[in-house]
């Protein structure tokens, strides 16, 4: 009889069969609602969405209709709870929450946890501990994913105020370390302190400031640990059991970078590999590696930095089948860390977009805008075109910025779509942050504590870009200053790369300009860095090395090699950045000023800078009838293998 009804309802238009899965669905959701408005409100619209999800229950629990269920929490959900059983229906949300999450669905996740939650008898609700310990663990986690740090604070406490032993409170610690460590203004050294209260309840006790002793007694433990055996050695080591107190100290070392206390960060994880000789290793151990590696970097060891990086990569192996969350944050760290000291930057692209991907499929929506910020970065390093695809890009990672409530990133990934529009010619001053994207006067006066200090840092990184791109030796200035009292190391060597390279630039076009010997020396410190990183073999500081070498001592010669070197490694950007240098240094020779100056121009409209390709045309009368000859430029006009898998990518 039902397949009578059915059947004539097909006939009526209403209903209609999909034969591929042998299922009836409402022609349209107008229908849908008319016909649930003919049931009438109140007690007989509850039972029979009680008894729709009943059904639903039955069905889905034994059938693989995941969708059943679904549907099922939300009617009952909808219901008075006198119809239903609290405890069965938070056990059901719970259910139905953890398949959300699995799909990387975390606001459906948190409003059916929420409503599993709102279940619970206040007095009685912990009788049933284990249940209830999963419930709030797993809220407190995806209220983090979602960036709700209060909410996920508050559900920590009840889990802290109930749970019985270390272990149980073991999501509850770790969740609030990172918790602590993002909201508001990033207070990383708060989030240090809370990991060094966890450890020591996990009887491993570390000074918040360790000295050289301290240091040098834990690598003798090592090394006695070790037996003289190679750290290499730790990758044949069998896997640890339970490595919470590992997730601990990796936190801890993460902590402790962010506030540049780099002898605890190499003080854990000394402990941590000392602990590997009688427990065994856990998937944090190449963590552990890169936090002694990067280290030697910052001193200048780049080939012992190397000797880590290539530890970090035999111990990533170790545990390559298991693709998750750690195995992404790895896979992320040893690139922007170690790697890109020696190869080029573009071979780091497929690394960012499988560890972003990685990291958004767990819901670690921190780390996998890390990803794509660092992804963005190297785009632009490398001089791939300013198109029309990066800033749909970008607006594509301000919308996930904006669903995992990380608004620290969003700003980011909107003053790279400034900075895109600045060049692209859609700003009325190219070398101020102030546009349809991004206003930075508005945008930093918002901020505050570390938060505020990291925005300006990157702006400004950004902004002498376009300074030095313009020639506005104003903004170049300033922003020098303003950079100033940053160190040179960066652990994100992109960054690092981008950053040394314009400021060393700029430092000695003002240094020429105002015979002013400060910037002229720091010009000099950053050659002979990005010299050093040439000696060891490194692609990406070769041409930059070059380049300034050509604003040191500015000649054919020194231009011509940094032109070259720019052209064999597809740097449009930098190449036609010394090809105008250079033209502009044979301003009393025209002919080989209109060839340098002709060549930057094609140079700067192949990247997409329309802007400065306006300025130079407003500059230079001889530019506005050029006409670009057939074949001219092969090495930077015709398409390339990088240009063309960054496309694809995008």
């Amino acid at each position: 009889e039902l397949s009578r009804y059915l059947k004539r309802a097909v006939s009526e238009g209403l209903l209609r069969y999909v034969s591929i899965s042998g299922k009836y669905a409402f022609a349209h959701d107008r229908i849908q609602e008319a016909a649930y408005s003919y049931v009438p409100q109140g007690e007989d619209r509850d039972q029979l969405r009680v008894q729709i999800a009943t059904l639903l229950v039955d069905r889905g629990s034994y059938s693989r209709e995941e969708w059943m269920l679904s549907v099922a929490v939300h009617h009952l959900n909808s219901v008075p709870t006198r119809y239903t059983s609290p405890n069965d229906l938070a056990r059901l949300n719970l259910r139905v929450a953890k398949l959300a999450a699995s799909k990387a669905a975390f606001s459906q996740a948190v409003k059916l946890l929420r409503a599993g939650v709102a279940c619970l008898a206040k007095d009685t609700a912990w009788e049933n501990y284990h249940f209830c310990l999963e419930l709030f663990n797993h809220l407190a986690e995806t209220e983090y994913f979602l960036g709700n740090y209060d909410l996920a604070e508050a559900a920590i406490a009840e889990i802290l105020e109930n749970a019985t032993s270390l272990q149980d409170k073991f999501t509850a610690h770790f969740t609030l370390v990172k918790s602590l460590g993002e909201k508001g203004s990033r207070n990383y050294a708060l989030a240090a302190e809370k990991a060094l209260e966890i450890s020591k309840e996990y009887g491993q006790e570390f000074p918040l400031a360790p000295s050289k002793s301290d240091l040098l007694r834990e690598r003798i433990g090592l090394q006695t640990k070790l037996r003289n055996r190679p750290l290499v050695t730790l990758a044949t080591f069998p896997v640890m059991q339970d490595d919470s107190l590992m997730k601990i100290f990796d936190l801890l070392c993460t902590y402790a970078d962010f506030t540049q206390n780099e002898r605890l960060s190499t003080m854990v994880s000394l402990r941590a590999m000392r602990l590997s000789c009688s427990k065994g290793i856990s998937k944090r151990f190449p963590q552990f590696a890169m936090n002694l590696g990067v280290p030697l970097r910052r001193k200048g060891k780049f080939k012992k930095a190397y000797i880590y990086a290539n530890l970090a990569t035999t111990l990533m192996h170790r545990f390559e089948e298991e693709k998750g969350a750690e195995y992404a944050k790895t896979l992320f760290r040893l690139h922007a860390s170690i790697l890109q000291l020696r190869q080029p930057f573009e071979d780091s692209l497929e690394a960012f977009l499988e560890s972003q991907r990685i990291s958004f499929s767990f819901g670690w929506g921190e780390f996998g805008m890390s990803s794509a910020m660092v992804y963005c970065l190297c785009y632009i390093v490398v001089g791939f075109p300013l198109s029309s695809m990066l800033e749909q890009t970008l607006i594509l990672y301000e919308d996930k910025s904006q669903e995992f409530n990380q608004p620290g990133f969003k700003m980011i990934f909107q003053f790279l779509r400034q900075f895109l529009l600045n060049l692209r010619g859609k700003s009325n001053n190219p070398t101020v942050m102030k546009g349809q994207a991004f206003d930075e006067e508005k945008t930093i006066s918002m901020l505050e504590g570390n938060c505020k200090a990291m925005t300006l840092r990157d702006v400004s990184i950004f902004r002498l870009q376009l300074a030095y791109i313009f020639d506005d030796p104003f903004t170049m200035e300033e922003m020098l200053e303003r950079l100033a009292p940053l160190p040179m190391f960066d652990r994100l060597i992109v960054r690092e790369h981008l950053r040394l390279s314009f400021v060393g630039l700029a430092a000695l076009a003002l240094g020429r300009l105002r015979k002013n010997k400060a910037h002229l020396k720091l010009g000099l410190k950053i050659t002979k860095h990005f010299h050093k990183l040439d000696r060891i073999g490194s692609v990406n500081a070769h041409p930059i090395y070059l380049c300034l070498k050509a604003a040191c001592s500015p000649n054919k010669t020194t231009y011509d090699e940094a032109i070259m070197a720019c052209s064999k490694s597809n740097l449009t950007h930098f190449e036609a950045m010394m090809s105008e240098r250079c033209g502009v240094f044979f301003k009393d020779r025209q002919e080989f000023m209109e060839r340098y100056l002709s060549r930057s121009l094609w140079l700067y409209h192949d990247w997409g800078a329309i802007a400065k390709v306006d300025q130079l045309k407003e500059r230079y009368s001889f530019l506005r009838a050029l006409v670009r000859p057939p074949h001219s430029l092969p090495s930077t006009l015709c398409p390339t293998f990088y240009r063309e898998t960054a496309r694809a990518v995008l």
